[in-house]
């Protein structure tokens, strides 16, 4: 009875942790219509797609990879055309006007997604509110 309890408490935070990601990727393709996606409910058919859609082209380079995860990097390349820079500002709240700011809380997506709202609103003032809700 025990395991039985604890694998239903499992099954049901997987199911409503999976329905989160699902609504945040559905929200961040809106926000971001030029954004691509890749989504597959299992691994193996996710590792088949990348590797037809994969066939003929070159391996990618890891250090180009890298730095484009980097913010300071799109303030070393042609800010107007660099990729991340663009992903930025395409983000609901974040502008010309507070990115630089953004740019100095948080030098990566990750070290963003981690931030908590009070820093979203503090930096970002009422924009914050609308990256934070993403």
């Amino acid at each position: 009875s025990g395991i039985m309890s604890k694998r239903n408490r499992f099954e049901n935070c997987y199911k409503s942790d999976s329905f989160y990601v699902q609504s945040k990727l559905l929200l961040l393709t809106l926000h971001c219509p030029l954004l691509k996606l890749l989504w597959s409910s299992s691994p193996q058919y996710t590792a088949k797609l990348f590797a037809e859609i994969k066939k003929g082209k070159i391996e990618p380079d890891s250090a180009l990879a890298s730095s484009v995860t980097s913010f300071e990097t799109m303030y070393s390349l042609n800010v107007e055309t660099n990729k991340t820079f663009d992903f930025l500002l395409r983000l609901p709240g974040v502008n010309r006007k507070n990115i630089r700011e953004l740019n100095s809380k948080a030098k990566n997506f990750f070290a963003l997604a981690q931030l908590p709202k009070e820093q979203l609103l503090q930096t970002l003032d009422k924009d914050g509110e609308q990256l934070y809700n993403l």
